[in-house]
């Protein structure tokens, strides 16, 4: 199979890696999502916070999180949406959710299945009144995390005032 090369944004102009098939680990300690992945693409995750304002799936046994962050407006912003969730941690957070009632933040709003998709996805909104710890991607596209991030755990030691405001990246609150 021939060698390709593609053509890196953000990169100087004319910079090129190699495909992903062809590339090999740059080094035998380096602590990367994936070793098969070029450096520039290695995902670097950071820990932060967000209010789960929705999730897909059921209340009884949730698939993944819809998570927000407050404006300084004091709106609800949606800024990312959780990998599928593992089971225990699904079980864990069906036993706090609640149904939103009206007047939740995004009622009304049309939730898509991926980045610059039109297929609709099914949702089922939250009270937004809890606090999840998840592990996010670096990079940012006015505000939201351009991947899915990772749900690792409830943060029942805060409240959603606490969580950072919607723009400020991956700033982890103090806990």
């Amino acid at each position: 199979m021939p060698k390709r090369s593609l053509t890196v944004s953000g990169t100087p102009s004319g910079s090129r890696i190699r495909d992903t098939s062809t590339c090999e680990p740059t080094s035998p300690k380096a602590e990367y999502c994936d070793s098969r992945i070029p450096t520039l693409h290695q995902c670097r995750r950071d820990s932060t916070e967000a209010i789960v304002g929705a999730i897909t799936g059921t209340l009884r046994r949730p698939q993944a999180a819809l998570l927000g962050r407050y404006n300084q407006d004091g709106v609800l912003r949606l800024v990312a949406r959780s990998t599928p969730l593992h089971s225990e941690a699904a079980r864990r957070l069906a036993l706090h959710l609640t149904a939103a009632g009206r007047g939740h933040p995004w009622d009304g709003v049309r939730f898509t299945t991926s980045w610059g998709s039109r297929t609709p996805l099914d949702v089922v909104l939250i009270e937004p009144e809890l606090v999840a710890e998840i592990y996010v991607d670096t990079e940012q596209d006015r505000g939201v995390w351009r991947h899915p991030v990772r749900f690792a755990r409830l943060r029942e030691d805060m409240a959603p005032g606490d969580v950072a405001a919607f723009g400020e990246g991956a700033v982890s609150a103090a806990g």
